[in-house]
Order: structure tokens, then C-alpha cells, then sequence
């Protein structure tokens, strides 16, 4: 699963991801939207204090997984088989989250 939230928007903290992540650029920098999530094919966003599925959109797993490699990277962090799991701030205070699906999850 993957998590955006966000504390305060720039361009330039997404500008090393959203060349990745073109489907969810719209809910990325919607003001309204606190939180985006990918969880395998499903998408969903917390608005107002709710969470909603998103059911027109969807990001294949390796453009996500370049997002989040190059989150890792511009944060001078490894993400690999041995540290799976990213979970840091970007520099505006957003927080990225990443955790891999295991083999044999229903979700795959």
C-alpha cells in the first residue's frame, strides 16, 4: 500500500513523482484531498475527514514502484528486497508510506 498525505503542497516536492503517478496527479494536488492511497488496483482518497474509493482510477505497479524507488532515492533513503517498507517525510512534511503486497495477499 502506498500513502501520500499531505501538509502543505509544492511542485517541487512532486516533481519526482508525478512523472510516475499521472493518474492520480488530479487527486495529488487537490487541495481538498488530505490522503491519497493505492492499495493493488484500488485507489482511494480521505476528503473532508472521509475515506473514498476512486473507482476511474489506477496506477500499474511499476510506475508506482518507480515513484516510490525515486521518493527513496531523493530522500537518500534504499528501498530494496532487505528494507522493503518506506515510511518518511518529504521535504514540505507530506508523508510517503510504502509497504509491498506479499505473495499470496488477496489483493494481488
Amino acid at each position: 500500500m502506498v500513502r501520500l498525505q499531505y501538509a502543505e503542497r509544492t511542485m517541487n516536492t512532486f516533481d519526482v513523482i508525478l512523472p510516475f503517478l499521472k493518474p492520480l496527479e488530479h487527486l495529488i494536488l487537490d487541495d481538498s484531498i488530505t490522503e491519497v492511497m493505492v492499495n493493488g488496483p484500488q485507489v482511494f482518497v480521505e476528503k473532508n475527514g472521509f475515506l473514498q474509493e476512486i473507482r476511474d482510477v489506477s496506477v500499474g505497479e511499476r510506475s508506482l514502484l518507480a515513484a516510490v524507488e525515486n521518493i527513496a532515492h531523493s530522500l537518500g533513503e534504499d528501498i530494496s528486497e532487505l528494507k522493503p517498507i518506506l515510511n518518511s517525510r518529504l521535504p514540505d512534511g507530506s508523508r510517503a508510506r510504502w509497504e509491498p503486497r506479499l505473495r499470496g495477499d488477496p489483493a494481488n
